[in-house]
């Protein structure tokens, strides 16, 4: 297992509180799992940010088919029931809005991540010293003036560029 599988596994049993693990929690815990992985795979980018809006978002999706379950088993007539089922309604919407800012926080990253110079292809950067030919080596296209041997500039100084 990779260290990031490692960080991210225990980031989801800590987002459900597994001190004491029950069946019911190790089944929330795989599922919670199997969401992180689908999410992050739809996402352009997989910084610690978004990784850990993911967790948030993947333990909540896993803890929402059980939660509906136990509303649906008390009855939705019941008072137990019509307050899971409240409960249930409110995770599904915080998930849906996790899932727009985790989208959003993961686009603007790898815009980020996209526009830094190099960053894709590296070997099209150019070096950060400019290359300069071997002194008194001319270029014919080139209109600059070049040093001589004596040191001398080839072109007017500054105060005869001014002189009528």
């Amino acid at each position: 297992m990779s260290a990031a599988a490692a960080v991210t596994k225990a980031l989801i049993r800590r987002q459900l509180g597994t001190d004491a693990p029950t069946p019911l929690v190790e089944q929330a815990h795989r599922e919670a799992r199997t969401h992180y992985s689908a999410f992050m795979r739809d996402l352009p980018h997989g910084g610690d940010s978004v990784a850990q809006l993911v967790v948030v978002r993947a333990t909540y999706a896993a803890l929402l088919p059980q939660l509906m379950a136990k509303a649906l088993a008390a009855g939705v007539e019941s008072k137990a029931g019509r307050e899971l089922l409240e409960l249930a309604m409110r995770l599904d919407q915080r998930c849906e809005r996790l899932a727009v800012t985790t989208l959003d926080i993961a686009t603007r990253l790898a815009e980020v991540e996209r526009r830094k110079p190099g960053a894709s292809f590296p070997w099209l950067v150019a070096n950060d010293e400019p290359t300069r030919p071997a002194e008194g080596v001319s270029n014919a296209d080139d209109d600059e003036p070049h040093d001589t041997d004596d040191g001398a500039a080839a072109g007017p100084t500054e105060g005869e560029e001014d002189a009528p």
